[in-house]
């Protein structure tokens, strides 16, 4: 499973667009981003020896951590989903307001 990632080209272009433009460019960094998916199938985790509590066994996973090689693919996942529904909206007020 992979995730869409932009070239290096692609932010150049965008860049020089919005200096063109005359527009303000912003960057967004997430830091807890792969935190925030939700898997799609069961993953279970070996709990640590140097785990803070006294559990054993294995944990059962409800969300992505860093290091899954899901972890991408499932941000990917949500952050197309909320794109979608805002872009819907979006068209569906410009349909309305016409």
């Amino acid at each position: 499973m992979t995730s869409p990632v932009a070239h290096l080209a692609s932010y150049h272009a965008l860049l020089s667009l919005a200096t063109k433009m005359n527009l303000k460019a912003h960057h967004l960094n997430i830091k807890t981003a792969f935190l925030n998916g939700m898997l799609d199938e069961e993953i279970y985790m070996k709990v640590l020896d140097r785990s803070d509590t006294n559990e054993t066994g294995v944990w059962k996973l409800l969300k992505s951590l860093y290091g899954l090689k899901q972890a991408s693919h499932v941000w990917n996942k949500l952050l197309d989903s909320c794109y979608e529904s805002s872009f819907l909206a979006l068209l569906l007020v410009m349909i309305l307001d016409s």
